[in-house]
């Protein structure tokens, strides 16, 4: 056996099978000569160079590698596994694949003249569903559910494994077909079949999501089986909800029915992630963020997916003046969704009070890319150009803010302070009017230019007094 380390050997971009490419080797082929599968004595040519160069943790990753569930391989010895992994690649038209998946990862094995003996790689996709454990227990069989779904054979979907996060559940099928899964005109039907809260390709996944589901899939501590059998619902409602209730007791108005709520819905369902996360919203602004923190990591806990309970950990943490931390939430925030804006602008805002300008400036710039009319954001980049003395550009940044929000305060306040800088002051004092006018607290800032203003005025008069005079 080779003496490279098993570990992490397909983990790579470069060894995955990625769609729309058909590899390196049968390009140079000639379509005519290729056949359409591995001749008897091919095959056991395959599974001794299988045997021979690869152990079972290699050859499992290499089954993870092509979306197919190594369980799904019966096997007891590692002769066993190769034979018949073989024989699984065969029947889902996999044999280019895996040939490919060999030559990169034994670029000296002597497998030209088998890759001449099999069609093209047609890719396979791996896509992680994120489901209610409740509909994972009805549909024991998911992937039969998915493969009707799309009008595909059963034996085309495998079921690799399933996680905590509600029910995180990775499949492998076709490229084609993993397409149409994550495309948004299946989501309606996902969301009415399985009340679907994500799907998403397997590539488009953090690099830390996709080693825990190798690292995972082929320890066995992702078998559904096992996921299903060690689930249990808690009968017990969290230790921090009987002290939430005497917080509930001192709000009013709104705060107070949405906290109660809350505790009703985590009183009957206690492993609900997303009203574990809305308490901890509450108690924080009811100004007690230690209980806020147990609700937000309990949340977390119960759903590792749930990006918004990262987003207001991490707010929370900022507030206590915990940065790493608040930093280590945000990015973890960011990873599982990479498209949250706030996640980005909250992650800057870390960054500009810590005096991390180019850091804040890059998040800033990602929440604006995300979205394009994200006021608040070009607000906040407008703040830490001008800190740098970078007037024009942060200028620029304040009036796109008040272009999308006419109503955003701060930018005109933060605009006219600009100005006042470079005693621009009669532009000033109009932008500290509308900003007064949206927001009384920014009335002695007007005031105070108003008077420069005049101040200004009068000092200009007095020179064309003197002037007068002079002559």
């Amino acid at each position: 056996m080779d003496a490279e380390a098993s570990a992490g050997l397909f983990a790579g971009k470069c060894i995955l099978i990625h769609r729309g490419t058909s590899g390196g080797f049968t390009d140079i082929l000639n379509p005519m000569e290729q056949r359409t599968g591995l001749t008897p004595k091919e095959r056991l040519e395959l599974k001794d160079l299988l045997e021979r160069h690869f152990s079972m943790d290699e050859l499992k990753d290499l089954a993870f590698a092509l979306g197919i569930s190594y369980e799904q391989v019966p096997h007891e010895t590692l002769p066993q596994f190769a034979r018949e992994f073989i024989s699984y690649c065969a029947r889902l038209s996999q044999l280019g694949c895996l040939l490919e998946l060999v030559a990169a990862a034994r670029p000296n094995m002597p497998i030209a003249g088998l890759l001449a003996s099999v069609e093209p790689c047609d890719p396979r996709v791996k896509v992680q569903l994120i489901l209610p454990v409740s509909q994972l227990q009805s549909h024991p069989d998911l992937h039969q559910a998915v493969a009707a779904l799309l009008g595909i054979p059963a034996e085309q979907v495998q079921t690799i494994g399933a996680l905590r996060g509600s029910a995180r559940v990775l499949i492998g099928l076709p490229a084609a077909d993993g397409d149409r899964l994550v495309a948004p005109e299946t989501r309606p039907a996902l969301r009415q079949a399985f009340a679907l809260k994500s799907a998403l390709l397997f590539d488009e996944l953090s690099d830390d999501v996709r080693e825990e589901w190798r690292v995972k899939a082929l320890s066995g501590q992702a078998d559904v089986k096992r996921f299903l059998s060690e689930y249990r619902e808690e009968t017990r409602p969290p230790d921090y909800l009987a002290q939430a209730r005497s917080v509930v007791l001192s709000l009013t108005g709104k705060a107070r029915a949405s906290a109660q709520q809350a505790i009703v819905e985590l009183t009957r369902h206690p492993q609900s992630a997303p009203a574990h996360r809305l308490l901890g919203q509450l108690l924080a602004d009811a100004g007690r963020p230690d209980l806020a923190e147990t609700a937000y990591r309990t949340a977390i806990q119960l759903d590792p997916t749930l990006g918004s309970a990262y987003t207001a950990l991490g707010n929370l943490m900022a507030r206590m003046n915990r940065a790493a931390e608040a930093e280590q939430a945000y990015r973890t925030a960011i990873s599982l969704d990479p498209r949250s804006a706030w996640a980005h602008n909250n992650l800057a805002v870390l960054y500009a009070g810590l005096q991390r300008y180019a850091e804040a400036e890059q998040a800033y710039r990602g929440a604006i890319e995300i979205d394009g009319n994200f006021g608040q954001a070009y607000n906040n980049l407008g703040n830490i150009l001008a800190q740098q003395g970078r007037d024009e550009e942060a200028e620029q940044a304040y009036r796109r803010a008040i272009e999308i929000m006419p109503r955003l305060a701060q930018a005109h306040a933060n605009l006219g302070a600009l100005l006042v800088k470079s005693q621009r002051y009669d532009e000033a004092a109009v932008l500290y009017r509308a900003a007064m006018e949206l927001d009384p607290r920014y009335a002695s800032a007007y005031d105070t230019v108003d008077l420069l203003l005049k101040q200004r005025r009068a000092d200009q008069a007095d020179n064309l007094l003197n002037n007068a005079f002079a002559e």
